[in-house]
């Protein structure tokens, strides 16, 4: 009797097992097919309009637990805005090639606090005066490898980033590779412009703006360059960076054309690695603001050939107080270190740079060339 009695409780224990396996393989089902909707594709024509794009795409970013959404296929005769509306925590990646002209227009606009990521094969170009290729509000746009963002016309610009003043930490921009690039021949065609405040990151790629009076990066409040990366201009009296708190390290190169600034600040410059340089322009240069000022170099190299490594244009800034050279190479064109036509020198304080602390090293360099050809430093 008691062996019918275990054999029973065996069986009523076997049922509860089964039961609890089959609720959990029911309850995975759901799971799993959640994991398959959290990516998306879109895949545009050549032949679609761009109303019928924008369409498409934002079905897809509005779709509920989707978490990437990635567009191919190829459109290039864009002649309007393709607006998009990027949720929270959704990523955008763009491997389509998307091009288009239009004079004083954008090509893609965005808004939205999700991220737009111009990966391999990805193109967003476009041809004609003061247009835009990108323009953001509140998003964070990636470039990586093999990814392509250009504007091709005066006043023209690749990235074009809106003012966030309730966030100005906000990093609104991230190049880990391919090319963000802006050509023109006249002042205002910018590669990357941040309206006010905002911050971007340089971890790769190129970043190059070509024309006169042009900017590779503007007005970014915080900004890291870094890795491999390549920020330039190539023309006469352009800026390459103009930005509040700049950061250059790893292997970065930041350079200028004739005449140029490489890098214009109001607030900080720390250069830990890398190489900034300048022609016959200045390789750093500080202005005034209320906030905390000056060019530490722990590491890398600041040059120029004709021009000064640094300069100070500000009644109130010091050498004493702004300049600091704890590690790293400074080298220009000079008979001396300070002063006019050497290799620091301020506009309006006549005290001296003591001398660099640690590894640090300046110097001026007043040999002539072969054939009188300009040296570059490197």
């Amino acid at each position: 009797m008691q062996f019918m009695k275990t054999t029973a409780r065996r069986k009523k224990l076997a049922l509860f097992v089964a039961l609890i396996m089959a609720l959990t393989l029911w309850t995975a089902v759901p799971l799993t097919a959640s994991a398959d909707t959290q990516t998306s594709s879109v895949e545009i024509q050549a032949t679609d309009t761009v109303s019928e794009i924008q369409a498409k795409i934002q079905e897809a970013l509005d779709e509920d637990d989707v978490e990437t959404v990635t567009v191919t296929g190829t459109k290039t005769d864009a002649d309007e805005t393709l607006t998009l509306a990027i949720p929270e925590n959704v990523t955008l990646l763009w491997a389509a090639t998307y091009t288009g002209t239009m004079e004083w227009g954008v090509l893609i606009s965005l808004s939205g606090e999700g991220a737009f990521e111009v990966g391999d094969g990805g193109t967003v170009s476009i041809n004609g005066e003061s247009g835009y290729a990108i323009w953001a509000d509140n998003s964070t746009i990636a470039v990586r490898d093999g990814g392509t963002v250009s504007a091709v016309g005066d006043y023209s610009r690749g990235i074009y980033v809106c003012y966030n003043a309730d966030n100005p930490d906000h990093i609104s921009v991230i190049v880990s590779g391919g090319t963000v690039r802006a050509t023109g021949m006249i002042g205002g065609t910018d590669a990357i412009y941040f309206s006010g405040e905002g911050s971007a990151v340089v971890s790769g790629g190129t970043v190059i703006a070509e024309g006169y009076e042009c900017k590779a990066i503007y007005g970014a409040y915080n900004l890291d360059i870094s890795g491999n990366a390549s920020v330039s201009t190539t023309m006469d009296d352009s800026t390459t960076i103009s930005g509040l708190n700049v950061n250059i390290g790893g292997n970065a190169i930041v350079s200028s054309g004739d005449n140029s600034v490489t890098i214009s600040s109001a607030g900080t410059v720390i250069v830990n690695g890398g190489t900034v340089s300048a022609t016959s322009g200045n390789a750093i240069q500080l202005g005034f603001s209320d906030l905390p000022t000056g060019v530490t170099v722990n590491g890398g190299v600041v040059c120029a050939t004709t021009g000064y490594a640094i300069s100070l244009g500000s009644i109130f800034l010091t050498i004493s107080d702004n300049i600091k050279v704890n590690g790293g190479c400074i080298v220009a064109y000079g008979e001396e270190i300070n002063g006019q036509n050497n290799v620091i020198y301020s506009q309006y304080d006549p005290t001296e740079f003591m001398g660099p602390t640690g590894t640090g090293v300046v110097i001026a360099w007043d040999e002539a060339a072969y054939d009188d050809e300009p040296y570059t430093f490197a």
